[in-house]
């Protein structure tokens, strides 16, 4: 994404203009997953790679969840709670539960497909509809999230079409803008550097990603790495005291690191939730403000990673440094409705912060040590995986489909045919193509934007599966195609397409 700084207008009613090129190319990759199961020599995270198109995409995909546990303290904790009474929604309440037991229930639903659980969360949405009336937006954006992540799990659009389309997306747009005790979603993201923009944000980003609105989801990035400490892209928030802050003149959510003030390290430190305690002093005055902002901001971010912003490497790994203090410097881990944290921020960065097991479900999410717990760790470092069913990928010519365990997101595209082509279409400065060797593997010509690039010989005598078949480095981020030309010989001529990597 562009770091081109963009002007926002605080008021709701007059479009905002945003120079940032190639953002519509970007944000093509909306509503795909943020990283696969790669070979861990790649280095790289998991996630699964993004599986059919109609899947939930918000947090996982089916297949992701396909493959999660059905046994364990963090599944019976989750189950549980899923199987309790919800009791009835209230976006006006900010401490209400029920949003994260709907979750629970969508959780359980999307790894289960015992149908009564979809009953449940389907009528829970129906009932949350105007429940933030007479409200603020700290309510609303703790519960939006959780809720619209339920949706796309239980897969609204099609399992209740007429509501979807209807009822339910209409509202959602208009919860961005609508006046809840004198302030909006999106304005309360672009004032407030604490709790309430966070949990704000994240809720800006869970419906710009279910709506499919590339525009306000690109606002939301900008105004999240302007929160983080890139002043470039968005620096128009109301601070409190400064005391916290490293640089007085140019404050910011997240302190850079490394930071001295008055012989006190405050690299990392959240500047307007600490002076919440007190003003700058050591050791801190205890407040727990800050793992409440943590709460959105960590949300905010996973939903930005999977839909092709590498947030969680955004300014040195902010959250990782904010994390890092309150566990070292301040001695504050996280901790009762917190303690869900540790599980997301170790998976995103391969960290090893103190984690228990089940944990208790969080402000406006939770369930991650059944989640996250299993699947493999990493920084995201900026990649992003397009698995072979991606819009992005285009075939042309003669191509069938394999399902398999041994093929990430457990599918493949091949072919047989000499000439067929696979086409991805990608933004990015780097690329990969994850593919087989084999016995009846044959040769297959790379171009990029047209021009060969170098053929490559896949016959092997021991077949290799999630293999780097293919890496390629640009001099910038740009729109590119990388196409994928079957070349034969007769006797093993396949050629397969298991997935892409991109980095940007």
């Amino acid at each position: 994404m562009s770091d081109t700084p963009a002007v926002f207008n605080t008021s709701v009613t007059r479009p905002m203009r945003i120079a940032a090129a190639g953002a519509a190319a970007i944000l093509a990759m909306a509503l795909l997953t943020g990283l696969g199961p790669i070979l861990q020599g790649a280095g790289l995270p998991g996630p699964a790679s993004v599986d059919a198109a109609a899947g939930p995409h918000l947090i996982a995909t089916a297949a992701e969840i396909a493959r999660l546990p059905t046994s364990g303290a963090a599944w019976r904790s989750m189950k549980e709670a899923a199987d309790s009474n919800a009791g009835s929604p209230d976006l006006s309440n900010q401490d209400s539960e029920n949003d994260t037991l709907v979750l629970a229930k969508a959780f359980v639903y999307a790894r289960t497909r015992v149908l009564a659980y979809r009953t449940s969360v389907i009528a829970n949405l129906h009932k949350v509809i105007g429940t933030e009336v007479g409200g603020r937006t700290l309510a609303a954006g703790r519960g939006i999230p959780a809720y619209v992540i339920a949706a796309d799990l239980v897969s609204l659009s099609t399992s209740d079409p007429s509501f979807d389309s209807r009822t339910f997306r209409p509202w959602l747009r208009r919860l961005l803008t609508e006046n809840l005790d004198g302030d909006s979603i999106i304005t309360t993201q672009q004032s407030r550097p604490n709790n309430w923009g966070t949990h704000a944000g994240a809720a800006r980003a869970a419906i710009s990603i279910y709506l499919g609105d590339k525009i306000q989801l690109s606002r939301t990035a900008r105004v999240f790495k302007g929160f983080l400490g890139d002043r470039a892209s968005y620096a128009s928030f109301n601070y409190g005291d400064l005391s916290w802050q490293c640089n007085e003149r140019a404050p910011v959510g997240i302190n850079p690191t490394p930071c001295v003030k008055n012989g006190i390290n405050i690299g990392g430190a959240i500047p307007d939730e600490m002076r919440r305690g007190a003003s700058l002093e050591w050791p801190p005055a205890s407040t727990q403000y800050p793992w409440e902002l943590m709460q959105g901001a960590v949300v905010e971010a996973e939903l930005l990673t999977r839909a092709g912003y590498p947030a969680f490497t955004w300014q040195s790994k902010a959250l990782l440094r904010a994390a890092q203090f309150l566990y070292n410097r301040a001695g504050w881990p996280a901790d009762a409705n917190d303690d869900w944290q540790p599980w997301l921020l170790d998976f995103r960065y391969g960290a090893t912060f103190k984690r228990t097991s089940p944990t208790h479900a969080g402000k406006n999410f939770g369930w991650t040590d059944w989640l996250y717990g299993g699947r493999v760790r990493g920084s995201s470092n900026g990649w992003i995986s397009v698995g072979d069913t991606s819009k992005l990928v285009t075939y042309h010519g003669s191509w069938y489909t394999m399902s398999t365990i041994r093929n990430i997101g457990g599918s493949a595209h091949a072919s047989r045919r000499s000439l067929s082509r696979a086409i991805l279409k990608f933004y990015g400065d780097r690329v990969t193509w994850i593919g087989t060797r084999g016995p009846t593997q044959g040769k297959a010509a790379v171009y990029l934007d047209g021009k060969l690039i170098k053929v490559i010989d896949l016959h092997t005598a021991v077949r290799h599966f999630r293999v780097k078949l293919f890496t390629m480095s640009l001099s910038k981020v740009a729109m590119h195609y990388l196409t994928i030309k079957v070349l034969g010989p007769p006797g093993h001529p396949v050629v397969t397409i298991d997935g892409f990597l991109v980095h940007r």
